[in-house]
């Protein structure tokens, strides 16, 4: 009898790569930027970089700045600047227009001799009305600064000056700019806040600062602060390389009263509206707070780190902000030249440096967290890096008494106003080796609108433990599909989280069938064959004929898709010993009848 077990067609899948869509970036195609004030004449460049070949143009009122640009991939466009295009004081016309026809990423460099920093540059479309600064204390007389610079005419400004308590309003047309400086000492402006009518570019510095306080010698620091919306509440450093191990200052800045600050695990203080915490940690780190914050990390000055470099700001965003691709530049003449990774651990074996991989022991891990840190010497010049995963890129140099940092890139997704992630659906079943299982993430704000453009992470536990991530879209959902492999069914766990928000639990099911065969023995009757799909069986084998008779054998052949033992009909044109049916597409039996014409 043959026996046909109708089976799905087999067919291997494996973890779906997430697809990133991130809506807002450092990347885009049109920036207003300005320099804040250096110690002495500087050099004043802007440093371009494309993953496509594309060409820009920069524009301002002030003179001698206007140029075109081109751009080649892996490489960084270098373009100098006037040297007096640096603020001065007050409201001035200095600010400068980056634009391109697709989409770059721009670094600013202000390099004198003994006094240099640099800044990611953000473009229009990542700017916000909203920002707290963050700088230094002035710890030699030379100026703690804020600057703004207007996109639109019209542009009104709200400040509150956190050194004095006083609030002011200022009025810019677009390319016009405006400047705080602070020249006592101690004065320090972070924690002021700047709210505008339409979006603006803003700037936290010191002409040149000593870190600490009494840490000779002094630098320029400058960072292009990032819009409410976009600061997080996880992060994770490493230490800056070239140096001695006597750690780096950190600032914590918050945005909200009742913002506690913890380190590595243990709450260290609550801080308030505008304020900061600041300490000195070696090593690798994770801080975190409970509210959207602000983290800097900032180098000290060459006598209070080995006689290597001198202070420079770089602000570290939050885990939830990294990228997948960066073209970055080490500027050329510093001759300690380093790069900075941060990457989950799912990501620490597939990111390429300069399209070789770096080998996932250059990483360290980051305490009990899972992420992990590299340090990485490089040349001066141009440098790719780029994963399947986003993680951290921070760029920085060294000279005896100069230094410069930045970061390399990254997300300005509205993480800041997330509020709630719900997961979908509660329960879901897959086949082993066979099935993929899909499950949304839904994010909303605080008044149970979407979030748009935010990195969601999905935990996997139970079978084989995963991880993976997706952005959101439109509708606040993020989807992440998955298959798990193996012999031995179970269930697994899954939750997702957003800026510290954790979802529900959604349970998966996986079930498993053994892989399916066609059959290349017919073997005998009464034994069964079990095919793929819709197969055709295999001939019977050695049947033995009726004996002790003599005459004509016939045969007739009869099935039923009901049983083995009822439902069974003639086949037509069945009359032969090796009868073999059409292909079969239900489970279907088969008997066989013979007769002879007795002599």
């Amino acid at each position: 009898m043959f026996k046909k077990k109708l089976l799905p067609i087999l067919f291997f899948l494996w973890i779906i790569s997430p697809v990133f869509s991130q809506t807002i970036t450092s990347v885009g195609t049109d920036f207003w930027v300005a320099f804040p004030p250096n110690a002495g004449t500087a050099i004043i460049e802007l440093h371009i970089s494309s993953n496509v070949s594309t060409s820009g143009s920069v524009s301002s009122a002030y003179p001698g700045v206007n140029q075109n640009f081109t751009v080649v991939p892996g490489v960084v466009t270098t373009l100098t600047l006037p040297s007096n295009v640096v603020l001065s004081a007050g409201t001035e016309n200095k600010g400068i227009r980056i634009t391109s026809v697709d989409p770059i990423t721009v670094y600013g460099l202000n390099y004198e001799t003994a006094s240099s920093d640099a800044y990611l540059a953000l473009p229009v479309n990542a700017l916000g009305l909203d920002y707290t600064v963050m700088t230094y204390s002035n710890t030699i007389g030379l100026g703690t600064c804020f600057s703004v610079v207007a996109t639109q005419d019209g542009t009104a400004l709200t400040i509150y000056n956190h050194l004095t308590n006083l609030t002011s309003n200022v009025n810019l047309n677009t390319g016009e700019t405006y400047i705080v400086t602070a020249t006592n000492l101690n004065d320090d402006l972070t924690g002021s806040r700047i709210q505008s009518n339409f979006p603006v570019a803003v700037y936290g510095s010191v002409t040149c600062v000593d870190i600490p306080s009494g840490c000779a010698t002094c630098d320029h620091i400058v960072e292009e602060m990032f819009p409410h919306y976009a600061w997080g509440k996880n992060f994770v450093t490493v230490p800056l390389a070239g140096r001695d191990a006597s750690g780096d200052v950190f600032r914590v800045l918050a945005a909200e009263d009742g913002t506690t600050v913890t380190v590595n695990g243990v709450i260290v203080t609550t801080i308030n509206t505008g304020e900061y915490y600041e300490a000195i940690l070696t090593g690798y780190n994770s801080i975190s707070t409970n509210h959207a914050s602000l983290l800097a990390q900032f180098a000290k000055g060459q006598f209070c780190s080995g006689n290597t470099g001198d202070p420079f700001m770089v602000l570290i965003p939050p885990e939830e902000q990294f990228l997948t691709n960066y073209t970055v530049v080490n500027v050329a003449g510093f001759g300690g030249q380093w790069v900075n990774i941060i990457a989950p651990s799912n990501a620490i074996s597939i990111i390429y440096q300069d399209g070789v991989l770096i080998p996932p022991a250059a990483f360290i891990q980051i305490g009990a967290t899972n992420f992990y840190g590299a340090q990485r010497s490089v040349t001066g010049g141009s440098h790719t890096f780029s994963c399947s995963f986003p993680f951290g890129v921070f760029v920085y140099g060294w000279n005896a008494a100069n230094s410069y940092g930045y970061p390399g890139g990254c997300s300005l997704s509205p993480v800041g106003t997330v509020n709630s992630i719900t997961l979908s659906p509660l329960t879901a079943s897959g086949q082993l080796n066979v099935t993929s299982v899909c499950l949304t993430a839904n994010v909303l704000d605080i008044n149970s609108n979407p979030v748009a453009g935010v990195l969601v992470n999905f935990h996997v536990s139970g079978i084989n433990p995963l991880s993976g991530n997706a952005y959101t879209d439109a509708s606040g959902n993020a989807v992440y599909c998955y298959t798990q492999t193996g012999v031995t069914p179970g269930t697994d766990n899954v939750y997702a989280d957003c800026f510290g928000f954790n979802s529900n639990t959604s349970v998966v099911t996986w079930t498993y069938n053994p892989p399916c065969v066609n059959p290349d023995n017919g073997g005998t009757i009464s034994n069964d064959q079990s095919g793929c799909g819709s197969y055709t069986p295999a001939i019977l084998n050695n049947i033995a004929l009726p004996t002790g008779q003599t005459g004509t054998l016939e045969y007739k052949w009869q099935q039923s898709i009901v049983s083995s033992s009822s439902g069974f009909t003639d086949i037509a044109g069945s009359n032969s010993a090796s009868f073999n049916p059409a292909a079969i597409t239900q489970t279907t039996w088969f008997k066989r009848l013979a007769r002879v014409n007795c002599m």
